[in-house]
């Protein structure tokens, strides 16, 4: 599958990434990608950020770990197998900064290729939703770190639905929210952890307000 801008590609003239492993294929822990034949591109940052690590390990190579808190918790990228890195651990990254060059490096590694993994909240999901365009990044926390006014719509996940409250995280239940409910999310606030957001939505033809926790149970429409 090929993109017509692949984000870790971002300070190329062409930016064209070809997905060869997913996410999820027996037990892949992110996406892996390559070039045209002969070709070594430089990598780059997919939004800004700070440089957590930069190592190398004998199995995956040369490792740059980056990444930011969100509302939804910390979010961490990581490229593996680089032939060089350019960026130190606590430098600050934004969209397009170089922080490698793709290479082949580490056992695992059977040729030259780029492998993304991406963590929220330190859960691996899969990358190349948010790496194609298709879903937003978390939204990152507001320089006081525990709440955030950005309005967000997001959808209900979780097959036995979510609960909308009066208050975060254990107010009266106000109404279930059905899997596919869409909610307008404003002010949001980190409990324990978790994010929890004030809501407005709709169910069953009536109106409520209330607060819900999105960390988990949501996704972003």
């Amino acid at each position: 599958m090929s993109y017509a801008k692949y984000l870790p590609y971002a300070c190329n003239s062409n930016p064209l990434g070809t997905i060869t492993r997913k996410f999820g294929a027996q037990g892949h822990t992110g996406v892996d990608s390559i070039t045209a034949a002969g070709i070594v591109w430089d990598v780059c940052a997919v939004c800004p950020a700070t440089v957590d690590k930069v190592y190398t390990s004998a199995t995956i190579g040369n490792v740059v770990q980056y990444g930011y808190d969100s509302v939804q918790g910390r979010v961490t990228f990581a490229y593996y197998h680089l032939g060089s890195t350019a960026v130190k651990a606590g430098q600050a990254v934004t969209l397009g900064t170089k922080v490698g060059v793709m290479g082949k490096t580490g056992s695992l590694c059977k040729g030259v290729h780029l492998h993304v993994s991406m963590w929220v909240a330190g859960n691996l999901v899969d990358p190349e939703p948010y790496l194609a365009g298709k879903k937003s990044f978390p939204v990152a926390k507001t320089a006081a770190g525990t709440e955030g006014s950005d309005i967000m719509i997001k959808k209900v996940t979780v097959a036995a639905g979510l609960w909308l409250r009066e208050a975060a995280p254990s107010g009266d239940k106000l109404v279930l929210m059905p899997v596919g409910t869409v909610l307008i999310c404003g002010k949001t606030k980190t409990v324990n952890s978790a994010t929890w957001a004030q809501a407005s939505v709709t169910v069953a033809g009536k109106n409520y307000a209330g607060w819900c926790c999105i960390s988990s149970y949501t996704v972003d429409v």
